[in-house]
């Protein structure tokens, strides 16, 4: 664990994440995930206690966590994916996938 001075006040940090982060639970066997919270506590071991948006504190690993994009960055990112995957069909010579990409590409640029 490192620790940090911003402005006089002292910062834990641990890896990528501190106080304050939000971030989203990546592990699929975990009943949090998909779930956004922010670190309200570091502790040990690699845990963080996280605070959701409906008030209540978990415990969660490090490992079960990712940095949360946001919903612009994550959307830029899914069409940046689903672009690769459409250079994929064309290379594998399916026109079906291909245009089942650009139906989904069309959808997401579509206003809502």
């Amino acid at each position: 664990m490192l620790i940090s001075f911003k402005r006089g006040v002292e910062m834990k940090h641990y890896g990528l994440f501190q106080r304050g982060d939000f971030v989203q639970v990546i592990n699929e066997e975990n009943y949090l995930y998909q779930e956004i919270g922010e670190i309200c506590c570091i502790k040990t071991n690699g845990l963080f206690s996280l605070r959701l948006a409906d008030g209540q504190e978990m415990v969660v690993s490090r490992l079960e966590i990712a940095p949360w994009l946001g919903h612009e960055k994550e959307k830029k990112l899914f069409k940046a994916q689903l672009l690769q995957m459409q250079t994929l069909a064309v290379e594998v010579s399916d026109r079906q996938w291909f245009d089942e990409l650009g139906q989904i590409l069309k959808e997401l640029d579509s206003p809502s």
